[in-house]
This record gives structure tokens, C-alpha cells and sequence, in this order.
């Protein structure tokens, strides 16, 4: 741009730039998820993806890959010898928060999902 071009560009664009810079919206990981699973294949290149490997979507995790049992160690329990691993241990406590979660939500309850997924994880690590 030359000089007077860019003082235009900029005097228009700075009240949207102003209100822009005090917007902000708490997206969740299933609305990033819908907007990652629009772009469209053409457009995943620009991320410098290859559609045949994967796609946007599949950055946020769905499916948690856990390994069997048997590989993973038990914990020394104090009161009784040894218990679960920590993964089962975290693996149940998610499973629990995830039911509670579709059970309010088929109620139609309103769900601040960030807010008591991180109220239970805070909880479970004091």
C-alpha cells in the first residue's frame, strides 16, 4: 500500500479493530470440533494437512487411547497392598463425570461443561 492508502485502510478499520479486540467467546471442544469438520478438504492444505492422513477434527481427541490392563502397573495402596493404576483410576473418573453430564443435558439442563469438568478435576487432584 502507499501512505495515504494505508492511513484509509487504517482509519476505517480502526473502530472494528477496537470493538474486535474486546469480543471474546469461550468456544467448547464440540464447537471447535463442528468448525474444524467444516473446512472444507481444498481449504486443509492452508493448515498444511494432508486430507488422505487426517483433518482439523481429528486435533481434538473423541476417543481416548488407553493401553490394556495387563500393561499397565499397579499403585501401592497403603491401607491394602495395591490397587488400581492411575489411568484406570482417572479413566472411571472421567466416565463418571461424562454420564453425569449426558444425564443433565437429557433433562435439559443448561451445563457449564468447561466449568464443572474443571470444578471435578480440581477436586480429584487435592
Amino acid at each position: 500500500f502507499d501512505e495515504p492508502a494505508k492511513n484509509a485502510y487504517c482509519e476505517v478499520l480502526a473502530p472494528v479493530l477496537d470493538v474486535k479486540s474486546k469480543l471474546m467467546v469461550d468456544l467448547d471442544p464440540i464447537q471447535v470440533r463442528r468448525l474444524f469438520a467444516a473446512i472444507p478438504d481444498e481449504d486443509v492444505c492452508l493448515l498444511n494437512m494432508d486430507v488422505l492422513v487426517t483433518r482439523p477434527e481429528s486435533l481434538i481427541l473423541d476417543v481416548l487411547p488407553v493401553p490394556p490392563v495387563p500393561l499397565r502397573p499397579g499403585v501401592e495402596a497403603s491401607f491394602s497392598g495395591s490397587t488400581e493404576d492411575d489411568l484406570t483410576i482417572k479413566t472411571s473418573e472421567i466416565l463418571i463425570v461424562s454420564e453425569s453430564i449426558r444425564q443433565g443435558l437429557d433433562r435439559g439442563e443448561r451445563i457449564q461443561v468447561r466449568g464443572y469438568i474443571e470444578g471435578c478435576i480440581n477436586h480429584s487432584q487435592s
